[in-house]
């Protein structure tokens, strides 16, 4: 316990909760991801982690190098959910699978792994701001909230 008392950096309820980032590059639209924040800070996150590691131990020695890792991390801990997402056969449900194969197999999959990855550790995101209604919205557009 520590005696010092600190603002809070972000809103933690919106944070497990997550948001929406819809995901466009130039016009094209690739799809709106659910995200969680993905703060390293966060004791939350350090308890998040340290069950992936225990839960995916025998996985993520599968993966080939770092990138993969990485990725593979984000979409356990922090992705939980996708709309927009097709396949030759519709809709795609939404599974840390088929998030992992989608963002690792694709050069848009690694474009938006990156947007994605940006926004999630962005605490700025997780801020809880009322719109003009009153309401929190916590649909994040990755182009409008880009830095320049």
């Amino acid at each position: 316990m520590t005696k010092f008392v600190t603002p809070t950096r972000y809103d933690q309820a919106l944070a497990d909760q997550g948001i929406s980032i819809a995901v466009d590059e130039n016009g094209t639209y690739y799809g709106t991801f659910d995200v969680k924040c993905y703060d390293p800070y966060s004791p939350f996150f350090k308890v998040a982690k340290e069950r992936y590691n225990r839960n995916q131990k025998a996985e993520i020695k599968l993966l080939k190098d770092e990138q993969e890792k990485a990725i593979h991390q984000f979409v356990h801990i922090a992705m939980t959910g996708w709309k927009d997402i097709k396949s030759e056969d519709g809709d795609v449900p939404f599974t840390k699978d088929d998030a992992f194969q989608f963002l690792t197999q694709t050069d848009i999959g690694l474009f938006v792994f990156g947007e994605l990855f940006a926004q999630a550790t962005d605490t700025k995101n997780f801020k809880a701001v009322d719109d003009e209604d009153g309401e929190v919205d916590p649909v994040v557009d990755a182009q409008s909230t880009k830095k320049n």
